[in-house]
């Protein structure tokens, strides 16, 4: 169901959204559907107050809010927030060291291949006839 008590988006996506990491959102207000016309306004902060499995809540000062303090969502409006998700760095060092050890090895194997079949030619036996 609909809750104006919380601003959440839902999850379609792949990855993990962490808690307490800051976004950027932005007001887009639509003038008319069927030509794709719409006008977008500046991007604001957005902080990630909780993430789970099928949705995250932000929590921002450019969202529209009501006198009872809950926020002035029209979820049949014209008006929609796009929220920009940053894909953290999840490469450990343990990832970073087993890349350079197989580009190392890589590096060796290509090496080998060019002393073998280059600078050192296996001379080609010919072959003999009896008559």
């Amino acid at each position: 169901p609909y809750d104006d008590g919380i601003a959440r988006v839902l999850r379609d996506v792949d990855f993990l959204i962490p808690a307490d990491q800051r976004l950027k959102a932005q007001k887009i207000t639509w003038l008319d559907f069927n030509t794709n016309e719409y006008i977008v306004d500046t991007p604001f902060n957005v902080d990630v107050i909780r993430s789970n499995f099928h949705s995250f809540e932000l929590e921002g000062d450019d969202f529209p809010k009501r006198e009872d303090g809950r926020y002035g969502f029209n979820p049949l409006g014209n008006v929609a927030y796009r929220v920009f998700l940053v894909r953290t760095a999840q490469a450990g060092d343990v990832y970073k060291m087993t890349t350079k050890i197989l580009m190392g090895l890589f590096g060796l194997a290509a090496l080998f291949t060019l002393i073998e079949v280059i600078i050192k030619p296996k001379p080609i036996k010919s072959a003999k006839t009896k008559s």
